[in-house]
């Protein structure tokens, strides 16, 4: 019995682990937010290109004017979505292609055609950001619905991405809790097994 009780226990442990260890693994880009100084202003969005109305080009230039007065933005990220609520990554720059101004590349040949919006966030190194969604804007030379998209969604990312991606990118393999908890009862079923044996 004391066994028995001491395989649970071991088991409880190895499950506390693994859900802890996938905690860490979706927090470890987490950035801590410091204190900002006095007087100070968060960033500022302008959206220069494309212009609404205009069908996208096959190589759409998207380019926005981040201001911001302490000049320490981190990261200005480009996104896209078809029903302006899921958003899917098509670039992230870190450095202004020149002063204040930051653009990428949005291949829409490798997209459905129909109607999109686009979202730009800024996030300075104090952790606060500033964002911007313009549309919607018509693709007419991307992928007919009836096929199947290209993998490719733009600047080199992967459009159609699953919830399995997002957990390889963080280092947590899909369905390996359910392999600790299968492994944990089968090592229970033997021990339990023996035991009936030795105490008979």
């Amino acid at each position: 019995m004391k066994r028995i009780i001491t395989i649970y226990i071991l088991i409880i442990l190895i499950l506390n682990f693994v859900i802890n260890n996938n905690t860490l693994a979706e927090d470890e880009n987490f950035q801590t937010r410091n204190d900002p100084p006095e007087n100070y202003t968060p960033p500022e969005i302008t959206f220069i290109a494309p212009q609404q109305g205009v069908p996208l080009s096959s190589l759409e230039s998207i380019v926005v004017e981040v201001i911001d007065l302490e000049n320490d933005v981190e990261s200005v990220t480009f996104y896209y979505s078809s029903d302006n609520k899921t958003w899917e990554r098509i670039d992230t720059k870190t450095k202004p292609d020149k002063e204040n101004i930051y653009q990428t590349i949005w291949n829409t040949e490798k997209m459905f055609n129909g109607e999109y919006y686009i979202k730009v966030i800024a996030i300075d190194k104090f952790g606060y950001s500033a964002e911007i969604t313009e549309g919607p804007f018509e693709i007419t030379q991307g992928i007919e619905k009836t096929k199947i998209p290209i993998e490719d969604g733009g600047g080199g990312n992967i459009t159609n991405e699953t919830e399995n991606d997002k957990d390889e990118e963080k280092g947590f393999l899909p369905g390996f809790e359910v392999m600790i908890i299968l492994l944990s009862i089968f090592i229970v079923l033997v021990l339990s097994s023996k035991h009936r044996k030795e105490f008979f």
